[in-house]
């Protein structure tokens, strides 16, 4: 999903937003091209670094992340080329291999391994506020019911003074 996610956004950014007519004339990319490069890649990573905050992905997102824009800023930054629309599409498929020839493996086995102890933690969680043998559990059910039994005892009096007993 990160993957094809910053194949579409690549290729939309570089064949979009570069300025061909300037390339063209000056045979290299002006810098805010690189500011837009590195803003493009930084939006598809953000989200995927916010999901595994405080967990070993983060690091490896950002180690990709960082490469990944000197990777898209060293490739596109040529003499123009014959055709610039192909020379994007190779840009973007040369990224995508770069990712998954360097971090990828790494990047899903850590990914793998917060989602399963995010899973542990959840089930054991669920167990807890639902078996009675644990204190939280205990604890929420007496809260419960005290609430219950005085929001009982609360319109219960308003029955009684309302039927005029």
């Amino acid at each position: 999903m990160l993957i094809e996610h910053l194949s579409e956004e690549l290729g939309f950014q570089l064949t979009v937003h570069t300025d061909m007519r300037r390339w063209e004339a000056t045979d290299r990319l002006e810098t805010d091209d690189f500011e837009n490069i590195n803003a493009t890649v930084r939006d598809v990573f953000a989200p995927w670094v916010r999901r595994y905050a405080y967990t070993a992905v983060v690091p490896i997102l950002q180690y990709c992340r960082n490469a990944l824009c000197h990777v898209v800023w060293a490739s596109m930054n040529v003499p123009f080329p014959r055709d610039p629309f192909e020379h994007i599409d190779r840009v973007v498929e040369n990224t995508i291999n770069v990712v998954r020839l360097t971090v990828y493996e790494s990047l899903k086995y850590e990914m793998f391994k917060a989602d399963h102890h995010a899973r542990v933690i959840q089930r054991k969680w669920r167990r807890a506020i639902s078996d009675p043998s644990y204190v939280a559990c205990r604890n929420r059910l007496l809260y419960e019911f005290k609430k219950i039994s005085s929001e009982t005892d609360m319109y219960g009096d308003i029955f009684i003074v309302s039927a005029g007993l």
